[in-house]
């Protein structure tokens, strides 16, 4: 055979077997752009699903505020009204004291009089 087939020939199978080598190279980034296009999605869906849960905890979070304020709102009533209460127990405490006080002195003054009378005569003679 002629030098110059051989040559060509020869080259032709250099050429099939860069070929099959470059085709594999081909498939191979092929497979792995798909791998990397499906971890894409996944990490896609997965960002979406953070997102959401994201909103679903400021959701709870600003429900849990709102339940803090209406509390703090009823403590701040219910410590008034325990204030209020505790300035009606004083008054009345201190008009109780102060009853008290003149029902004793009423009391010894009656006892004062009593003694009084007692001491002088009822009937004066003459």
């Amino acid at each position: 055979m002629d030098p110059k087939v051989q040559a060509l020939e020869a080259r032709i199978r250099e050429l099939d077997r860069a070929l099959d080598h470059e085709k594999k190279r081909s498939m191979e980034s092929h497979k792995q752009i798909c791998r990397r296009d499906r971890r894409i999605k996944e990490l896609t869906l997965e960002a979406e699903e953070y997102k959401q849960k994201v909103k679903d905890v400021q959701v709870t979070v600003q429900d849990l505020e709102n339940e803090i304020r209406i509390y703090k709102r009823r403590l701040d009533d219910s410590q008034d009204i325990s204030h209020q209460n505790a300035n009606r127990y004083r008054k009345a405490q201190q008009k109780y004291q102060d009853e008290v006080i003149k029902i004793e002195q009423y009391e010894e003054k009656v006892r004062r009089r009593r003694a009084e009378q007692q001491q002088t005569p009822l009937f004066v003679q003459i």
